[in-house]
């Protein structure tokens, strides 16, 4: 999960946009990473662009409803 990783350390450091590209890049390889799918969510919201992030909040939550970075993402957008 490196490009997980590299994306998570960029959206720590506020880099969002190479953040959202690395996270575009992973989901289209794997669109069921439940992790980075919320992630995207929360570089979104970061972002100020709330209807995608909710997006992704709710594509996450139908991932894995119960994984402590999307309940963190919803509690957020709440």
């Amino acid at each position: 999960d490196t490009l997980y990783e590299e994306a998570y350390d960029l959206f720590i450091q506020g880099d969002l946009d190479t953040a959202r590209e690395l996270l575009e890049e992973l989901l289209a390889i794997d669109d069921t990473h439940v992790e980075a799918t919320a992630l995207m969510g929360f570089v979104y919201r970061r972002g100020g662009l709330f209807t995608e992030a909710m997006e992704y909040a709710r594509k996450a939550s139908k991932l894995d409803k119960n994984n402590e970075m999307v309940r963190e993402l919803i509690k957020e957008l709440s």
